[in-house]
């Protein structure tokens, strides 16, 4: 079960943990010593590699998909950018498509290349996301343009943006606090520098 520590309750915990406290005479004054600044550093630096590393199922998940900007990029790709505190992807579901897509390819992949071929790219039934730095390529939009009519048109007609159901991602909590499964502190370790 996930638990929210504000940073303060973290660096209590991992001073308890480490039997490290104020010496005497030394007025404890919060983030104003050493100490406290240089742990606090430490515990960030954990933390930030646990949303990179740990197991999904014991960090936190949210859905993103209010926080992002879309674009079309063709007539086969939305490319959604997602914030700097949504870390890993988890799923993604477009309304067009009958399921989510749970897993990502890389960019250098052939997944990746086989959207450049029209007899090969992906389709609402079976559609492929590609993970860039926080960028994430869903291919497999519905086909054709609204709104386009016979005849020279002069100018590309309007294509709304597909509706994005569900954008889930391992994400660093909004407010700052550290939210992760209590087991995951049973074994852990600093990265003391």
């Amino acid at each position: 079960m996930l638990k929210t520590f504000t940073e303060q309750e973290m660096l209590d915990y991992w001073k308890r943990r480490l039997g490290l406290a104020s010496s005497p005479g030394v007025e404890d004054t919060g983030y104003d010593n050493r100490l406290d600044l240089k742990l606090t550093d430490d515990i960030r630096a954990w933390y930030a590699d646990l949303l990179h590393t740990a197991p999904r199922h014991l960090l936190p998940v949210e859905d993103l998909r209010d926080e992002i900007s879309a674009r079309l990029s063709g007539d086969n790709c939305l490319e959604i950018t997602i914030p700097e505190r949504g870390i890993r992807f988890v799923s993604l579901k477009l309304a067009d498509w009958p399921a989510r897509v749970d897993f990502t390819y890389p960019p250098e992949g052939i997944h990746a290349r086989m959207q450049l071929d029209s007899t090969t790219r992906a389709t609402p039934d079976r559609p492929v996301v590609v993970g860039c730095h926080h960028r994430l390529m869903a291919y497999g939009l519905p086909s054709g343009m609204p709104g386009a009519e016979s005849g020279a048109a002069k100018a590309p007609p309007f294509r709304p943006l597909p509706e994005i159901d569900l954008l889930e991602m391992v994400a660093a909590p909004a407010d700052g606090t550290y939210r992760l499964d209590e087991a995951l502190l049973l074994t852990a370790q600093l990265p003391i520098r």
